[in-house]
């Protein structure tokens, strides 16, 4: 099995749905809300690993609420 290296950033993507999109300076009022990871780096990892490579990761995680 190929090993893959990947250097870059991790991230938690904070996601809420909208009726629709805001126009400039609109307010709108957000729906259902929901955390998840991403990251260019997180996303680069997750495709080597759905073509079986054995993927290790490699970033730095801050001190804040997200890095826990």
């Amino acid at each position: 099995m190929a090993k893959v290296l990947v250097v870059g950033s991790y991230v938690v993507d904070l996601m809420s749905r909208t009726p629709h999109m805001p126009n400039l300076g609109d307010t709108v009022l957000g729906g259902r809300f929901k955390m998840g990871p991403g990251g260019k780096g997180g996303n680069q990892a997750v495709a080597a690993s759905s073509l079986w490579y054995e993927v290790t990761m490699l970033t730095k995680v801050g001190h804040g609420m997200f890095g826990d």
